[in-house]
């Protein structure tokens, strides 16, 4: 059963042609003074439709129509086309009896016009035939079933009518309200096809469409399918021009230089929740490294060359907020988290002070931060993870770092656990502090992934680029991308698939791995010399 909700909507279009299945019963009263028409008013000289309107069924109240104060006592009648009329339903005795429903065709629907209401107005943009029904007071407003539901997977479908929820389907809706279906996809699907039966339709229902919204005049059965959306792939890098290392995003394999004084290095990738493409990272400026953040088209965001220098190599977006990943070297000199939320008063967490030390990878897990990068001593090098909570920092050593210090990092959140890759893969829950086996000697995980469904982690098997699963505290080889030399350095999930970066034979890569395992490489030749540093792949 689809989970469904409902917002409110005041104006609506209201279009299509309703044939009454009963008659109508006209109580427009005479005039008192014998006379018939608009009640004394100009007679319309510009463009004029048609209105009708009337008491349908029992006779158990009146209908008023009134254009600027000025009653209409005939109907039908001709108004000038822009004109608003007000109409008035009066139950003739509201003790025993009050409005059911409205019935409206053509014009524009002003104010009113739903259950209950006793005024709707309507502009004169066509023509227009409008009736009322009362009833009885302690009776239930007339309905219709409504069903609707997706056929197949690949998102949810949710309703909502005159203001309020159906938690179920098929759900009993008034008459003429207005029915807002509202298609969310998964992240990997996209709307297909709307099929509609019965209702009038107001807008939408056209393939691709989000949003559907059906006047309840007569039964409806709604059905909606999805389909597999087309993506875009991001790649963040950094290439050799010249003679100079540039930072460079690719989409969907077209390289983009991003724009930067001298040479830079684009680091990371992250999607803000306005869809935004950001790409962080450093470039020099008169000798000196700056934090530098770019967006997807290659324009600045976030340049701060006054206030602060030293390199980002992650970025995260979390509660709203934008997070920096970095080693600093002016106003402090350690590794820090930078929030950037506010371009002009960045707020810097110092995690560790020491000359040089970075932090190298960002994760989130629930409203803490966690960070990882290395501290020294003398010529010992320890890979660190760093909680953040609040306004508390708290630093646990995971063990020596066996790689070179300015190698691959990784870290995710799975659950309550922390996992961090940086050659060996670690696994941090709560005070305990474990390796997770299944890699050789030789192997070396450079990342480490937490998709909704599975947790993996990325690297270098016997010279070769390889994805391991982890279960428990063991990885397996999940997929070995390539028989060239090559390795990984970053994993994305989308849908069902699975992507990931790096490089093979040398070369600029990257793969897109099927549920059945079967492996796309797409080989980037744009550059003679270069690294892919990060991958992020988006809905279009």
């Amino acid at each position: 059963m689809n989970n469904v909700r409902f917002k409110q909507r005041a104006q609506l279009l209201i279009v299509g042609v309703i044939t009454l299945a009963v008659s109508l019963v006209f109580t427009a009263c005479p005039d008192t003074a014998g006379g018939r028409g608009t009640g004394g008013g100009t007679v319309p000289t510009g463009q004029t439709f048609l209105v009708t309107f009337g008491v349908e069924g029992s006779i158990n109240g009146t209908l008023k129509a009134e254009i600027d104060g000025t009653r209409l006592f005939s109907s039908p009648t001709q108004v000038e086309k822009g004109k608003t009329v007000t109409f008035t339903a009066t139950p003739s005795d509201p003790s025993n009896y009050n409005v059911d429903y409205w019935t409206i065709t053509g014009g524009t629907l002003i104010s009113g016009g739903q259950a209950g209401n006793t005024e709707t107005k309507i502009e004169v943009t066509s023509p227009v035939t409008l009736t009322v029904v009362f009833k009885a007071v302690g009776d239930p407003h007339t309905t219709h079933t409504v069903t609707f539901a997706v056929s197949g997977t690949g998102g949810t479908l949710n309703a909502e009518a005159d203001g309020v929820s159906l938690p179920t389907f098929p759900a009993q809706v008034n008459v003429n309200a207005p029915l807002v279906l509202t298609a969310v996809p998964q992240e990997d699907c996209a709307v297909d096809t709307w099929t509609v039966t019965g209702g009038t339709l107001i807008s939408g229902g056209q393939p691709g469409d989000t949003e559907t919204i059906i006047r309840v005049t007569s039964p409806v059965t709604v059905e909606l399918r999805f389909k597999a959306a087309a993506y875009d792939v991001y790649l963040a890098g950094t290439v050799k021009v010249g003679e100079k290392y540039k930072a460079c995003m690719w989409k969907n394999d077209t390289p983009m230089l991003l724009n930067s004084y001298d040479s830079s290095q684009a680091c990371a990738l992250a999607q803000d929740t306005d869809k935004e493409i950001y790409i962080a990272g450093y470039e020099k400026w008169l000798g000196s490294e700056k934090p530098c953040i770019w967006k997807k088209d290659g324009s600045p965001y976030f340049i701060n060359y006054p206030d602060r220098r030293g390199m980002i190599y992650d970025i995260l977006i979390h509660e709203g907020k934008r997070y920096t990943a970095e080693v600093l070297y002016y106003p402090v000199n350690g590794a820090a988290i930078v929030d950037i939320s506010s371009l002009d008063h960045p707020q810097i967490t110092l995690l560790h002070q020491q000359d040089y030390i970075p932090a190298k990878a960002l994760c989130a897990q629930w409203h803490d931060l966690y960070a990882v990068g290395w501290t020294y001593s003398g010529n010992i090098y320890k890979t660190v993870l760093w909680k953040i909570a609040g306004s508390a920092v708290s630093e646990r050593e995971l063990g020596t770092t066996v790689s070179s210090p300015w190698g691959w990092f990784g870290i995710c959140a799975k659950d309550s656990d922390i996992y961090v890759a940086n050659k060996t893969l670690w696994k941090v829950s709560g005070s305990t502090v474990g390796t997770i086996g299944g890699l050789g000697g030789t192997d070396s995980a450079n990342t480490v992934y937490a998709a909704p469904s599975a947790l993996y982690a990325a690297g270098q098997k016997n010279n070769k680029p390889v994805i391991w699963k982890i279960e428990g505290n063991n990885a397996a080889v999940y997929k070995e991308l390539s028989t060239q030399d090559g390795f990984v350095v970053a994993l994305y999930a989308f849908g069902a698939g699975l992507f990931a970066a790096g490089k093979s034979e040398g070369n600029l890569a990257w793969w897109y791995i099927a549920p059945d395992l079967t492996v796309t490489q797409t080989v980037i030749s744009d550059f003679p010399s270069g690294e892919i540093r990060d991958i992020l792949v988006t809905a279009q």
